[in-house]
């Protein structure tokens, strides 16, 4: 790298598609649909995250920080349903855990986290914003702070946890 950044986001993902809209049933599962999913949310940033590696090693007090969902936290599953974002989210998730363990051994100053950015007005959440609540839908800019400010926040602590986009820890 010509530059040295001691942050990096890593924010990519599909809810929904041409090929289409989260699952409500299990009826509605398509492998299709969670393969694509699964390459978008997971194998993704795992590249991303492989190509990394070794910088993240040596870096000093390196944060990445992973655009997941809330909706990826399997014990806070109230809803089911959406089968395939869920379950990417899910194993994102994991990844990150994963990830920032073995960083870890080499590198005990970094912190890489996955993070739930909240509802924000992208034609990601645009489908579903008619059924939230007053407030919850945030600006891209609103959003880009509070990333923000949970970045400013990340002690090595934390390293592998999912963190709300306040950055209060989230279950797993």
């Amino acid at each position: 790298l010509q530059q040295q950044p001691d942050t990096g986001f890593i924010c990519n993902g599909v809810l929904h598609d041409s090929s289409g809209m989260p699952e409500k049933t299990i009826r509605q599962l398509s492998s299709e649909q969670l393969l694509q999913r699964m390459h978008s949310n997971v194998l993704i940033p795992a590249q991303y995250l492989r190509a990394l590696f070794r910088y993240l090693s040596r870096r000093a007090e390196v944060r990445v920080l992973v655009l997941s969902a809330k909706v990826g936290s399997i014990s806070d599953n109230r809803l089911g349903g959406w089968y395939s974002y869920r379950m990417s989210k899910a194993a994102l998730n994991m990844l990150v855990k994963n990830f920032s363990l073995e960083v870890s051994r080499l590198n005990p100053s970094a912190c890489i986290v996955a993070v739930h950015p909240g509802t924000t007005d992208t034609p990601l959440s645009e489908p579903f914003q008619s059924d939230l609540a007053p407030g919850q839908l945030q600006t891209a800019a609103q959003t880009a702070q509070r990333l923000l400010k949970v970045r400013d926040g990340l002690r090595p602590e934390v390293s592998g946890a999912l963190l709300h986009w306040d950055g209060s820890v989230l279950p797993f």
